[in-house]
């Protein structure tokens, strides 16, 4: 299999997945109200099945984070509820983490030739820029959530 037919692959799964999420209207299972409606059920689960409970709900955070699907926040608030705050932290650290990871490596794999084909000349001067002035590069983007509007 060529490497152009292997990258459009895994692109329509990507967009399979997500299509799949709002058609379905999977976010209707991940909100509060719903964890509030079943919180004694999924509790009493959880009591009786710490281990594959807290690799589920890993599993569900990874995805999330990974297609950044928009269910995050409510995620974090029902890790919280559900495995007190300290599991819940790690939980969500380590799921997020993890995701936003997997959406970078798709993101490089699949439109890295794309968006350097497209977009040549402006990546030539980002990458002359970067060469000169890398650090204050990295700081600005870490920066740029604590700021995100000046």
């Amino acid at each position: 299999m060529s490497q152009k037919v292997y990258k459009i692959s895994l692109f329509l799964i990507i967009i399979s997945i997500v299509i799949f999420f709002f058609i379905f209207e999977i976010d209707r299972f991940l909100t509060l109200d719903n964890f509030r409606a079943q919180q004694q059920l999924l509790l009493n689960y959880y009591y009786q099945n710490k281990l594959l409970t807290h690799v589920i709900f890993l599993f569900i955070y990874i995805i999330t984070a990974m297609f950044s699907l928009p269910v995050a926040l409510a995620l974090t608030l029902i890790a919280g509820a559900m495995f007190g705050f300290v599991y819940g932290l790690v939980l969500v650290s380590f799921g997020s983490s993890i995701g936003a990871t997997f959406a970078f490596l798709m993101a490089r794999f699949i439109g890295h030739d794309l968006i350097k084909q497209r977009y040549n000349a402006q990546l030539t001067k980002f990458y002359k820029g970067f060469e000169k002035e890398g650090a204050f590069y990295l700081f600005a983007l870490r920066m740029v959530p604590l700021f995100p509007f000046l």
